[in-house]
């Protein structure tokens, strides 16, 4: 006969960095709110996300270092900033190749532009491209 034994489910604590970055937080974020205010509002809250997103990487690596005294709140959020000015994300990677991306069309000088527009007497209008 085999006995079940009773097995404990439990999750572990936050990690002891992450009381820390919390305590960082508000200063990035009004950083990240200061660099990107000439952004339209859906604009500026994702980059303020990623600005934080960023920090946040940028801060567990140091504590993986055992550098984690050399990060402050200001210092993180200038990096931030200069790694989504930069077209840099979080999770992803830079594709030269993708027209879609903030990154291509920087560097390559690409511009992409809707194919409708809303015009108040004739409503919405669909421009159609054509190829010689």
């Amino acid at each position: 006969m085999i006995a079940h034994s009773e097995q404990l489910c439990h999750r572990p604590s936050p990690a002891a960095w992450h009381a820390t970055f919390l305590g960082m937080l508000p200063a990035i974020r009004t950083h990240a709110r200061i660099a990107f205010r000439h952004r339209d509002p859906e604009a500026r809250e994702e980059a303020v996300q990623e600005v934080i997103a960023n920090a946040c990487r940028a801060y567990v690596r140091l504590v993986e270092l055992g550098k984690a005294d050399l990060a402050y709140a200001g210092v993180l959020a200038r990096y931030g900033v200069a790694q989504v000015n930069d077209g840099r994300r979080v999770g992803g990677r830079l594709n030269i190749r993708d027209v879609s991306s903030e990154y291509c069309q920087r560097r390559k000088n690409v511009t992409v532009e809707r194919l409708d527009k809303f015009n108040k007497e004739e409503g919405w209008q669909e421009i159609v491209v054509e190829e010689p």
